[in-house]
């Protein structure tokens, strides 16, 4: 997706989205992924526009409400969508997904609201275990948060979470990688994904959190 996109399907409701506006996968799910065995995330590097980055930003995938934050110090972002979402399987209901590494997780608060195509967060090294880079690790799943369970591999992941693939549409992502492992993962979009309609949200209240994060991503992307 790009910076502010808003995608709605023929029902009326938003389509979950992909939340960076490049692709490049890093690590992928399964066993034998390293820190992801037994689990459904995946990791992503940081692109913006098709430029390599550190600290690249990651959008709202729908609108939703920061609803936990997990682990030690916070690290893990857990948000809810407010509203059912249409999932690329054609399936509808509520969104949870999950990112960790945001090196400013510990300044965004539960309870914190974005909308869909808000900046939610930036790649990073911050949280668990050893980071091998600057990047995003993402799960989700349908329905609303039920906590996290540690698998008989040792890792932490969503209760109840489900292959990105299975939930999350691609319109206007430009793929640059999608390759872990010899494992091609395929994606798709949205058949119909209208903009948001004029008469939802006439205006956007900007809050403290989201402004800074903007203005720290304007200063990167100039000095970069």
């Amino acid at each position: 997706m790009l910076a502010h996109q808003t995608g709605y399907g023929a029902n009326g409701k938003q389509n979950f989205l992909f939340p960076l506006t490049d692709m490049y996968l890093t690590q992928g799910y399964g066993t034998g992924t390293y820190s992801h065995d037994g689990t459904y995330a995946m990791d992503f590097d940081g692109y913006y526009n098709g430029i390599s980055m550190d600290h690249a930003p990651y959008f709202a995938p729908f609108d939703c409400t920061c609803v936990a934050k997990w682990g030690s110090e916070g690290q893990r972002v857990v948000w809810t969508s407010d509203q059912e979402v249409n999932f690329i399987d054609g399936t509808v209901g509520y969104a949870t997904i999950e990112f960790i590494h945001d090196d400013d997780a510990p300044n965004i608060p539960v309870g914190y609201h974005v909308y869909q195509g808000d900046i939610i967060g930036h790649t990073g090294t911050y949280g668990p275990g050893q980071i091998t880079g600057d990047h995003v690790h993402i799960e989700a799943k349908k329905g609303l948060y039920t906590g996290h369970h540690e698998n008989t591999y040792g890792v932490y992941m969503l209760n109840d979470s489900m292959p990105l693939t299975d939930l999350i549409g691609v319109n206007n992502t430009q793929i640059l990688n999608t390759t872990y492992h010899g494992t091609t993962y395929v994606w798709n979009t949205f058949a119909v994904n209208e903009p948001e309609p004029p008469s939802i949200h006439l205006t956007r209240k900007r809050f403290p959190w989201y402004l800074i994060a903007d203005k720290l991503q304007k200063r990167r992307i100039l000095t970069k």
